[in-house]
């Protein structure tokens, strides 16, 4: 649970999603060799989220709800973004790291086995995103644990993965204020 989650929203994210599918050895989805492909597939991840939220905001009866939708894909738009902006940004030498990562979690799958009904509140919404966003963070996580000896490469996915989760921490507090509303 991260910081200030209900544990309704803890309980409910859990019968929402569920995240307990481990691919076989013989079917894990992307096998990463060099630092750009692993980034391609990060921001491949964020578009994911963009389609989800997309579909959900379309299917939400409630106003609050919706606007916490759009908000979550102008979010990720911008994420993308700014990601290729940093891609461009970045030296060659980094982005061509050699690097042996596979991404144990296929967002597109887990998108789309996320269901919530028409009814579904902010709080709903708000575990989805968060347990999202986890999800998506932990192939960067593994890849600033193995690229410990090259320095300029690690620096880089420490950093991006710090202005990730710092987007995730704004995303929570923003859901918050939109509850005072």
């Amino acid at each position: 649970m991260y910081q200030g989650e209900s544990v309704f929203a803890h309980r409910l994210s859990e019968e929402i999603l569920d995240f307990s599918y481990t691919p076989q050895p013989e079917e894990r989805h992307m096998r990463f060799q060099q630092l750009k492909e692993l980034l391609d597939h990060f921001e491949s991840d964020r578009r994911q989220l963009i389609k989800l939220y997309r579909h959900l905001e379309n299917q939400a009866d409630d106003e609050r709800v919706r606007m916490l939708l759009s908000y979550l894909q102008q979010r990720e738009h911008e994420n993308c973004q700014q990601l290729k902006s940093s891609y461009s940004e970045t030296p060659k030498d980094v982005l061509e790291t050699w690097v042996d990562l596979r991404a144990e979690n296929d967002i597109a799958e887990i998108c789309s086995k996320v269901f919530l009904p028409a009814n579904m509140h902010v709080e709903e919404v708000l575990a989805v995103a968060v347990e999202l966003e986890g999800k998506t963070l932990e192939l960067l996580n593994t890849g600033v644990l193995q690229l410990a000896s090259m320095a300029h490469a690690k620096e880089y996915l420490e950093n991006l993965l710090e202005h990730q989760q710092k987007r995730e921490q704004q995303l929570v507090h923003s859901a918050h204020r939109m509850d005072d509303i």
